[in-house]
């Protein structure tokens, strides 16, 4: 049997509102992996620099909850938030 690998969480956003303000107040401390609208939904996708589970759990949290008011509203408003975990099996 092979082992399991863990490679890292991406971060997924879909919403009806523009998320860009979001992704530009996080800057360089998430790697923007797809954004794009699409049949009027966006679509953002993200990776942060850690290497450690916990550390990427955390470091979302840190940016999740450091949005300013009105960026955290449009965050709130989102269809769907998922932390997507990805194995090497």
């Amino acid at each position: 049997m092979s082992e399991i690998h863990f490679l890292n969480i991406d971060l997924d956003i879909e919403s009806k509102e523009d998320i860009s303000p979001i992704v530009e107040f996080w800057g360089d401390a998430v790697m923007v992996f797809r954004l794009e609208e699409a049949e009027g939904v966006w679509l953002g996708s993200f990776e942060t620099s850690e290497d450690a589970q916990n550390d990427i759990v955390n470091k979302y949290h840190q940016l999740i909850t450091s949005l300013p008011p009105n960026l955290r509203a449009i965050w709130d408003r989102s269809l769907s938030v998922r932390l997507v975990v990805a194995l090497n099996i």
